[in-house]
Formats: C-alpha cells, structure tokens, sequence
C-alpha cells in the first residue's frame, strides 16, 4: 500500500432527506388509496409517486455503480496485484454506529468488479483473511498494533 485513502462519496447520504419525504408522500397516497377503496394499480398518483421513489433509488445506484467502475479499474491498471482483506460484511452491518457508512460503500460489490477486472486485463487479485494482517496484530507486552 502507499497509503492513498479514497474518500467514501456516500451517495445514499446526499439523497437520504429527498428520498425519506418521497416515501412519506408514497405512504401517504397507498392509505388514501385503500381508503377510498380503490386499486393501487389503478391509483395514478401512488404510481406517479411510486416511479418517482424508485427513479431516487436508481439514481443512487447508478452513482455507486459508476464510482466503483471507475475505480476498480484504475486500481486494476496501475498496480500488478491488488490485494484486499476479505472482510465480513454481514459483522461489519452489527455495529449500529457504522453499518449506514458500510452499506454506502458497496463492498462486496467493489471486490467483485475487482475479481473480474483483474482477470480481464490479465492483472493477479487476491482477497486474505484479516485475521493475521499487520493492522491487527498487538504486541503481548505493551499492546501497541504492530506494524504502525
């Protein structure tokens, strides 16, 4: 590593407001809807609405999609072997404070397109346990992590 951080452009974060009050108004007219005993199918306004929460969702999609492209493919082309810890992303989410960050990321997804990227260019992808990486290891003694 030579110790470029890439900033988390958390794309769900910027939408989050927009898309919390489209769900609301979505919520809305489905009640109203029932109300009124009318079929949601048949509900213009709770489709209008409907299509314009999922264009929200696609959006942000589309923008973590188009990120990750980008840069697994410039981490793919400049370096020979890349190589990530496998991390668990299932026991990252269980940390309340930091699972929104984690799922803004796409993980999972970034690994991926670097797996099938680095075997396109003909370029060696590797994933390690983290259990024994540098970032991880305490001194016995003094408690200090090792490598730092």
């Amino acid at each position: 590593s030579n110790g470029a951080m890439v900033a988390n452009p958390c794309f769900y974060r910027q939408v989050k407001k927009k898309l919390a009050h489209a769900q609301r108004v979505l919520s809305r007219r489905q009640r109203r809807a029932k109300q009124e005993g009318h079929n949601l199918r048949m509900a213009k306004n709770y489709q209008k609405q409907r299509l314009l929460v999922a264009k929200l969702h696609a959006k942000i999609r589309r923008q973590r999609e188009d990120f990750l492209q980008v840069l697994s493919t410039a981490l793919i082309k400049k370096h020979d072997l890349v190589v990530a810890e496998e991390l668990r992303s299932k026991n990252l989410l269980k940390n309340h404070a930091l699972s929104q960050a984690i799922s803004d990321v796409g993980w999972r997804r970034f690994l991926n397109m670097l797996a099938y990227k680095a075997k396109l260019y003909g370029k060696e992808f590797q994933t390690i346990d983290p259990k024994y990486t540098t970032t991880t290891q305490r001194c016995h003694n003094c408690g200090t992590i090792m490598g730092q």
